[in-house]
């Protein structure tokens, strides 16, 4: 699933710069993301796992935007965990559920 694929499923707004044709294939919590995975931020108790994380892409609310670091792609959301839980929902039967995150299969 592409950034522009979760983009529109989940009306999230790209920041400028943000490639859309980048492929997530992993949705993981903050602190555990790697590359390739998707993660959000909701919380002001999950912030400081932002500023190390290794996820490519981070839904998450206006609020935090300053924060994420470049090279992060960044997309906007007024309900960042509903669009996370709406795209590994999106996966349905097609993902495979590991230790850390819920793997997105084509």
């Amino acid at each position: 699933m592409t950034l522009a694929d979760i983009a529109s499923l989940t009306g999230a707004v790209p920041r400028d710069g943000a490639d859309l044709s980048y492929e997530i294939t992993n949705v993981a919590p903050l602190d555990h993301a790697g590359p390739g995975d998707l993660a959000f931020l909701e919380s002001n108790k999950f912030a400081e796992a932002l500023a190390t994380t290794g996820a490519v892409a981070v839904l998450t609310a206006e609020r935090f935007a300053p924060r994420v670091p470049a090279g992060v792609n960044l997309l906007l959301t007024r309900e960042p965990y509903q669009a996370f839980v709406t795209v590994a929902r999106k996966s349905g039967g097609r993902g495979r559920r590991g230790r850390d995150g819920l793997s997105l299969e084509p």
